[in-house]
């Protein structure tokens, strides 16, 4: 459609313009209430359209045709933050500020997924939610990707930016589904939130959902004590613990064989993909355990953290007699070792052998599952720590098969 049509519909639709839009803002609700009538319609229902906050506002002046639709800006954190300085300053501070680091410290699942633009199912759909520089937003623009930029409207979704919205778990749904939303759903925590919503339970009921626990009062930051892989340092008087952590922080390149800093090891600690400063740790849990105590004796909530956190002591021996298992295929020149160090390479696991592939679909997905389902309160933990000794079952067997057919081939 040509300007000319878009100005010609704007006389048509002028008495649904609202009150003191400007005639441009009145040209872009003309020609989109004709070509992408949903968006205008969340737009009118918003907080924004009352306030008479308008596209120009967020889209910039630069796009006025059908024809010039690239000159269009696509709002980033740093446009809300003209007018929302406190909730853009606390996502600058939290964890989905560093989705998109994380995703290029950790590009494991690159090897099944590339997360190319265009490509629905990649890491990069939900990790785009992470600041970009402004030169990787606009390649990733250029390359088609128009939406997820760094924005704010993968939790309040365009052009509605709703609050309560975002208020809602389902706003996490999107990107945390198949592993903490789904964890949180089968907890006591979902149940009642289902029960409350079905009108079982009084509306005033405790039934903490995602925000109750990371968004404590509405802040953005979206802090958690523990990531999906939960690289914590471990407690300074557990020996056993403290070498298991180091097979596993050598396989990923966090440490080198000698304990200095490996490859990926300041990335790593950027990205906040392991944690290794003890008091942010612990600041970060005490904030967490606050939204405990609204129901919860502090004595409980203890004890409930100290099981979760042996479960990971479990989880990490594990996964690192694994390691061990693995690494012993090297020296014993059973299998080719890639990468620095002893240790296989986790992040390169799935163009591995056999051994390698399930020792990576143990480490980043059932390990991953396990602490998800744990720390959500999810029965359901139980499931994924069988997971975890089958999988160290079959790593073992596997290994043994492989030497095997070397001995046979002798």
């Amino acid at each position: 459609m040509t300007h000319r049509l878009a100005l010609a519909a704007l006389v048509a639709l002028a008495a649904a313009t609202p009150p003191g839009a400007s005639a441009d803002e009145g040209a872009c609700v003309a020609c989109h209430l004709q070509l992408q009538p949903g968006i205008v319609s969340d737009w009118r229902l918003s907080r924004h359209a009352s306030a008479e906050v308008g596209c120009q506002d967020c889209h910039g002046s630069r796009h006025a045709t059908a024809e010039d639709f690239g000159k269009v800006q696509h709002p980033t954190v740093a446009t809300c933050q003209r007018c929302h300085e406190l909730q853009a300053s606390q996502f600058r501070a939290g964890d989905h500020a560093r989705a998109w680091q994380a995703l290029t410290t950790l590009p494991t699942f690159h090897h099944l997924q590339e997360g190319k633009v265009g490509d629905p199912t990649g890491c990069a759909a939900c990790h785009r939610i992470g600041l970009l520089t402004p030169d990787l937003a606009d390649s990733l623009l250029k390359a088609g990707s128009r939406h997820g930029l760094g924005s704010c409207d993968a939790c309040h979704t365009r052009h509605t930016f709703s609050v309560k919205e975002a208020r809602e778990p389902e706003a996490c749904k999107a990107c945390h589904g198949d592993l903490q939303y789904e964890a949180w759903s089968n907890s006591k925590h979902g149940t009642r939130h289902a029960a409350v919503r079905a009108g079982q339970l009084p509306a005033q009921a405790a039934a903490p959902t995602c925000q109750t626990c990371h968004l404590q009062g509405g802040n953005h930051a979206v802090r958690a004590p523990l990531g999906n892989v939960a690289l914590r340092l471990p407690l300074e008087d557990d020996q056993a613990w403290a070498a298991d952590k180091h097979a596993l922080f050598v396989a990923l390149g966090v440490l080198d064989a000698a304990g200095n800093n490996g490859v990926r090891g300041q990335a790593f600690e950027e990205a906040r993909i392991a944690e290794l400063d003890r008091l942010g740790f612990q600041g970060d849990r005490g904030q967490l355990t606050q939204a405990c105590r609204q129901c919860h004796a502090t004595s409980f909530i203890r004890e409930q953290l100290d099981q979760r956190d042996g479960l990971i002591r479990q989880a990490d021996a594990l996964v690192a007699v694994s390691v061990r298992e693995v690494a012993g295929l090297y020296a014993d020149g059973v299998l080719r070792k890639k990468g620095p160090g002893p240790f296989p390479d986790l992040v390169a696991w799935p163009t591995g052998s056999a051994p390698e592939k399930r020792l990576g679909l143990m480490f980043f997905d059932h390990r991953a599952r396990l602490l998800a389902h744990a720390f959500h309160m999810s029965p359901q933990a139980v499931r994924w720590m069988a997971e975890l000794q089958d999988d160290a079952a079959a790593v073992k067997q596997l290994a043994a098969e492989l030497r095997a057919a070397r001995k046979a081939k002798r």
